[in-house]
């Protein structure tokens, strides 16, 4: 009988020991699988500011392409600095 009782022993140890590292296992799995899910959130979240930077820079490079004509700097000299083209007279009234 005390062969028995060893035995029993035992395999209660070996239960207690599985049900132990199974429930860290899930516990493990459980918290990379969050870690995870974090993860594409803040991964989609920084596409998302990445796509709105690149069309801010889009409008930035166009507007920037057009303050560079010709047709820009003569249109600002004649609004806001008032001058006019040559042999045109200017009346401010």
């Amino acid at each position: 009988m005390e062969l028995n009782q060893r035995n029993l022993k035992k395999v209660q140890l070996v239960v207690v020991g599985a049900v132990t590292l199974m429930f860290i296992l899930v516990t493990v799995v459980t918290f990379q699988i969050a870690l995870r899910i974090s993860h594409n959130r803040m991964e989609n979240d920084l596409r998302t500011a990445r796509d709105r930077l690149e069309n801010q820079m889009y409008i930035y490079e166009n507007d920037l392409a057009h303050f560079e004509t010709w047709r820009f700097i003569e249109e600002f000299a004649l609004r806001h600095l008032g001058w006019g083209r040559p042999g045109e007279s200017i009346w401010r009234g």
